[in-house]
């Protein structure tokens, strides 16, 4: 459907530069931080499964089977890492609202 955009309300036309700018911010999203959260991910899974081989076979929950220690850095990594991607996106989302201005506030 052509123009749908005018049927949404707070959206406006955009200028070619103005859309030029919004794709290269996603981008950027898309190819610098999608691939360093991804690489992040790796990480963490590799480190979550190196202490479980130390630990022999796997337990029915797995940080039953780790020391309080391990507990805490994949907790910790986990959770730093998903906080890190959550505010990564919010941020790209307010870019492109910045550029993007909507005419309506919500």
């Amino acid at each position: 459907m052509i123009d749908q955009h005018k049927q949404i309300e707070g959206y406006r036309d955009f200028k070619q530069e103005t859309i030029n700018l919004i794709n290269e911010i996603k981008g950027t999203g898309n190819s610098v931080v999608k691939p360093l959260i991804d690489k992040i991910k790796s990480f963490h899974d590799a480190e979550l499964q190196q202490m479980i081989n130390e630990i022999g076979a796997l337990p029915a929950g797995v940080q039953e089977g780790l020391n309080p220690e391990q507990q805490r850095l994949v907790t910790e990594g986990a959770r730093c890492s998903q906080q890190a991607e959550e505010h990564f996106r919010l941020g790209f989302m307010m870019l492109i609202r910045s550029v993007a201005r909507p005419t309506t506030e919500y």
